[in-house]
């Protein structure tokens, strides 16, 4: 109700190729695979907002009701459900200083912990951009509600099939849709629709989300 009530939500949706993402993992993860750790998708996503949170930081800001709070951290909130219990939306703490297997490694204990009713303080109340994943249960686009303080929230939709046109023929690609909720006293459509172009960009050229010892 605060969120719906106070904040001036806008939505605008992309799709994006994810046959290279898919690709790359491909090839990623069995090197990683003697250190117990996998890659998913959504380790991804997080990376890619980082990335693109650092060259658009307006949509990592606040509004504090008289000015704009600016914050050179990054705490990307995942929502988490917690089975009986609802869900939670606790944050990865300082993303921007963590690769992309740090991101896997600091979500995976995230979910452990909210599971088992260990979150830190902090974790629960210092996000400053969130994530809302469905594409685990099939849906394949939708608009999420943005988590005060946060300035926006980026909603996720399933991996589809589809066919699509390259090098003029037709061939089936892998489509992902994402659609962000932004907060239009934060920052306007103009900057929204250049962060979504920049996640994309991003996600059509996975490989930049990777160490280079991994590459």
């Amino acid at each position: 109700t605060h969120s719906k009530g106070e904040i001036p939500h806008f939505y605008m949706s992309v799709d994006v190729s994810m046959d290279a993402a898919a690709d790359m993992r491909g090839v990623v993860n069995p090197k990683l695979q003697s250190q117990g750790i996998r890659l998913s998708i959504h380790d991804m996503i997080v990376r890619a907002c980082t990335m693109a949170l650092q060259k658009y930081p307006t949509i990592n800001a606040s509004f504090t009701g008289d000015a704009l709070e600016y914050h050179s951290f990054i705490n990307i909130g995942v929502v988490i459900d917690i089975d009986g219990r609802g869900i939670m939306v606790p944050a990865i703490m300082g993303c921007q200083d963590k690769t992309i297997v740090g991101i896997s490694q600091a979500g995976r204990d995230l979910a452990v912990r909210a599971k088992e009713n260990r979150l830190k303080p902090e974790e629960l109340t210092s996000s400053t951009f969130s994530i809302s994943n469905l594409g685990s249960l099939g849906v394949t686009s939708f608009a999420a509600v943005i988590h005060p303080p946060n300035a926006a929230v980026l909603a996720i939709g399933a991996i589809r099939q589809e066919p699509v046109v390259r090098n003029d023929e037709i061939v089936v690609g892998k489509i992902m849709n994402i659609t962000l909720s932004g907060d239009h006293r934060v920052e306007d459509g103009v900057i929204a629709a250049k962060f979504l172009v920049e996640l994309k960009r991003i996600f059509e050229h996975p490989w930049e989300l990777i160490p280079e010892e991994l590459r």
